[in-house]
């Protein structure tokens, strides 16, 4: 079976101080697969995962930003994992799932 539905949900808007913070979290019955920051200021300094929240972070400067989050309803999904490593000195990011 397919994803039945997906949605997209947005927090407020964080304060404008430096690595000031917003979340947002999914819906019980859905699955977070996406964790991305938002501003049409361009005051974003990243974004990430933490345990069921999608939290985004403002720049130094920054006019504030949102943490948005794609939620998906996955009939029959259970025991998600996120799972991430980087390398901070080459600048890259690996994604891996686990085996099983």
């Amino acid at each position: 079976q397919g994803s039945s539905s997906w949605q997209e949900v947005r927090s407020s808007l964080s304060g404008t101080g430096d690595d000031e913070a917003t979340a947002v979290q999914c819906p019980a019955d859905t699955t977070m697969t996406s964790c991305s920051c938002f501003s049409p200021s361009g005051s974003c300094d990243g974004a990430r995962m933490r345990g069921s929240s999608c939290v985004a972070y403002n720049k130094f400067g920054g006019l504030g930003v949102f943490a948005q989050a794609i939620c998906l309803r996955i009939p029959g999904a259970s025991a998600w994992e996120v799972v991430v490593s980087w390398e901070t000195e080459e600048l890259r990011a690996e994604v891996a799932c686990p085996t099983g």
